[in-house]
């Protein structure tokens, strides 16, 4: 009962002072806001188990080849068979890749991500269907009957959640398909985005090439993920014994290696570091946002000496005393908790729509009782210390002389405002280290912004579009000739200057494949190491479009188009690697193909995953008909660039494609700058969040203010300022380039051509907080005595 009677009294008190309540609710609401909002986020993608069973025991196996130039390999049938041969340390091993295909059935057709699996996909997720059954080994044969198992989310809302799904048929590229199940809801494999499931084919005794499909396994009872990893390791000895072809100096000149990764990682994947990071900047922000209510309540208490001495004179003792003050300091956290949840919920929403494309396990991201939990959490502790400081300060004073001295020096002397400088050097600190922070991220945005993508992207719009299966020369005939009609009519439409297709988008690895080739010049001696190039599919205008230049040679033209004699280009990086001399009039030949192709230019190099990935061979194949077609032109872009109105453009483009061919979905629509901005998102979303926290820990507004409206004097706030302004910036600056050369250590992942310690930006942040604070103590010390309090707290 006491302490509820404190807290009615304590709740009073702060609505008779609603300018201090205020500040403090809000203050400590966005920094708990924010807390709660980035560790929801960071819980549901890198702390919460996966969907699965026993989760922690699914891996993914990795295989490397730098000898070659090739960092990071998936596997190929060859290793699945392989691996399920011999690895008898997994209980089992699958294998699935994520094509993407025409579905039609149900609503109107659409390209929709699938995941071709190993039938026993399921037996090792342990996950089985709800509805129906799992692919038998019958399904995965080559000829057998094509079937397809649904995602929840697949069945609910393109058919209706129809209990007689089961045994219908959908079209897949146009593919007659049995419908044998459906998931169970919230399983999402390897994402939300899957719409559904089909077999995939391992055939008996495959060669170890093709690396194309991600391997999941499930670790063996009482296998360690070291033990795995060491035996997979071990393993790859008898790589031989499987295949032949694949020799100890073979493997050796690959430099190959294996490595066993947690699932739950490979789901994250770069994104760690920036999470992290995130995180630990939004806690620093919640550390300033306490250092600023601190001051505030240390301020008011010493307003207050006299109130809590005469409290004391009438028979309350040191503990009602102390009582007084936490429960006011626990009201005013838990009402920061509780807008901070409503801020937490309303940021976690915009978080998810803004990067929805770009977060794993985003389904599973939302404001739960772990965050609510933490919320709870914060506002407590953060209350419990905001009444432990001016309670210790305050009760540590003698209250006869307190009562004595009238109060008339409670807010003056040095030693009453040690404390409170200190947290003020505190802030400084923590502002500083966010500073240099969002410094070297800025400088990695800045480089960023400099690298060339190798493309034009202003007034490029691109849109994706998908044939289906396209086998057979007829069926080639027919693509070739959509694309054809597609261009023609494209580039009739008003304000379209060129347009073009292609299976490849720059900073976008779309269907691009790659393959081992021969150069006629160069005859492969014995043993030597197979040269591999990435190989796109254009029409003619494709560089131009894109605004790629050609550096050498001539472009393609309508003639190339199914020619006998075919012509490729090549890009600046295929000419440094594997050519001596001059490129053009050079011949090569990719995989098993007889045919020659010459080289009748060189572009320069364009980005093909991200901007800060290394350059990539490249070799640009005219449309083809025959031998040498690009199958995965099947599904590709079409790229226009315009003079501008590009948003009134795509639904003409899209009436447009229904005309000549209905059943082909449109996959995206969007703008090459779109496409260049999406590539820097994690460095941007990462610059941001800094900037926001540094933003807010510089901000010390209507602070001389705010005290005198607390009850400081007048003449000992400009004291204070003009006195220890200097020591105290001097010591917070320090304290905070020594905290910044620890913890920007731990940003190196995720910047770009600047060093964690950059000079530059170790320099500039204490010139530049110098600044400020000399300014800072100028112009409070010169109006110190005309601040009007109520001004003050209104202006907060």
């Amino acid at each position: 009962m006491n302490w509820m009677r404190e807290m009615l009294l304590a709740g009073r008190s702060l609505l008779r002072r609603p300018g201090f309540t205020a500040i403090a609710v809000v203050t400590l609401a966005l920094g708990i806001g924010a807390n709660v909002a980035i560790f929801t986020v960071v819980n549901a993608i890198m702390l919460r188990p996966l969907p699965y069973p026993e989760s922690d025991r699914l891996v993914e196996v990795m295989h490397h080849a730098p000898g070659i130039g090739i960092d990071e390999l998936n596997n190929s049938p060859g290793t699945v068979s392989f691996y399920r041969q011999f690895a008898d340390h997994f209980s089992g091993f699958a294998a699935y890749d994520r094509p993407m295909f025409n579905l039609t059935g149900g609503e109107e057709p659409a390209r929709v991500p699938v995941v071709r699996a190993t039938p026993n996909l399921f037996d090792v997720l342990r996950a089985p269907p709800v509805l129906g059954r799992q692919f038998n080994e019958d399904d995965a044969l080559a000829g057998a009957a094509p079937v397809a198992i649904l995602a929840y989310d697949t069945w609910a809302s393109r058919f209706g959640s129809d209990p007689g799904i089961v045994g219908q048929t959908i079209y897949l590229n146009g593919d007659a398909t049995e419908v044998v199940g459906v998931m169970p809801r919230g399983f999402a494999f390897p994402s939300a985005e899957t719409v559904l499931f089909t077999p995939l084919e391992i055939p008996e005794d495959p060669a170890f090439g093709e690396f194309g499909m991600n391997g999941i396994a499930r670790l063996g009872p009482g296998i360690t993920l070291d033990a795995a990893t060491q035996r997979t390791r071990d393993l790859q000895s008898r790589v031989s014994e499987y295949d032949a072809e694949i020799t100890d100096d073979v493997l050796a000149g690959f430099q190959w290696d294996v490595s066993v990764v947690p699932l739950r990682e490979r789901v994250v994947g770069d994104l760690r570091a920036t999470l992290w990071i995130v995180l630990g900047t939004v806690g620093f922000l919640l550390l300033i946002a306490c250092l600023n209510v601190a001051n505030l309540f240390l301020v008011r208490a010493e307003g207050r000496q006299r109130e809590m001495a005469v409290r004391a004179a009438m028979g309350a003792g040191r503990s009602r005393v102390a009582r007084a003050f936490l429960s006011e300091s626990l009201l005013i956290g838990l009402g920061g908790g509780l807008l901070g949840v409503v801020l937490a919920e309303v940021g976690v929403r915009g978080l998810v729509a803004a990067t929805a494309d770009r977060l794993p396990r985003v389904d599973e991201i939302a404001v739960d009782a772990t965050s609510l939990s933490l919320a709870f959490g914060l506002s407590l502790a953060v209350g419990a210390i905001l009444g432990l400081l001016p309670m210790i300060r305050v009760l540590g004073r003698n209250t006869a002389q307190t009562l004595r001295d009238g109060g008339r020096s409670a807010t003056s002397g040095r030693g009453r405002h040690r404390v409170r400088n200190l947290l003020v050097a505190a802030q400084l600190s923590l502002a500083v280290v966010l500073l240099v922070g969002s410094g070297l991220m800025l400088r990695s945005f800045g480089n960023l912004r400099t690298v060339d993508p190798g493309f034009e992207a202003d007034g490029v719009l691109t849109m994706g579009l998908s044939l289906g299966r396209v086998e057979g020369v007829e069926a080639q005939t027919a693509a070739v000739q959509f694309y054809t009609d597609l261009l023609t009519q494209t580039r009739a439409l008003p304000g379209v200057e060129t347009a073009a297709v292609g299976n490849f988008l720059p900073l976008e690895s779309g269907n691009m494949n790659g393959s081992n080739f021969d150069i006629e010049s160069q005859p492969e001696e014995e043993g030597a190491l197979p040269k591999v190039s990435m190989f796109v599919g254009i029409s003619p205008d494709y560089f131009e479009t894109l605004g790629v230049e050609i550096l050498d040679g001539t472009a393609p033209t309508w003639t190339d188009v199914g020619s006998e004699a075919p012509r490729v280009w090549v890009s600046e990086e295929f000419v440094r690697q594997f050519l001596d001399g001059p490129a053009l009039g050079e011949r090569i030949r990719f995989g098993s193909e007889e045919q020659w192709a010459e080289i009748a230019g060189v572009v320069e190099d364009v980005r093909v995953t991200g901007l800060t990935d290394d350059l990539l061979p490249l070799t640009f194949i005219p449309l083809q008909v025959g031998r040498w077609a690009i199958p995965d032109m099947t599904h590709g872009f079409l790229a226009l660039r315009t003079g501008g109105g590009q948003a009134e453009l795509a639904p003409t483009l899209r009436d447009l494609i229904r005309t000549l061919n209905p059943s082909v979905p449109i996959t995206s629509v969007r703008t090459m700058e779109q496409i260049q901005s999406e590539s820097m998102a994690e460095t941007s979303f990462t610059l941001l969040i800094l900037g926001i926290a540094s933003g807010m820990a510089r901000q010390r507004t209507q602070e001389i203010g705010v005290r005198i409206a607390l009850g400081a004097d007048r003449r000992a706030v400009q004291g204070l300022v003009l006195r220890q302004s200097v020591g105290t910036t001097v010591l917070g600056v320090l304290g905070g380039l020594l905290g910044a050369f620890v913890l920007t250590r731990l940003m190196e992942a995720v910047l770009f051509q600047v060093s964690s310690t950059d000079l530059v930006t170790f320099l500039s942040v204490p010139l530049v907080l110098a600044g400020i604070s000399a300014l800072a103590t100028w112009l409070p010390a010169r109006r110190a005595a005309r601040v009007d309090p109520m001004q003050a707290l209104r202006a907060d």
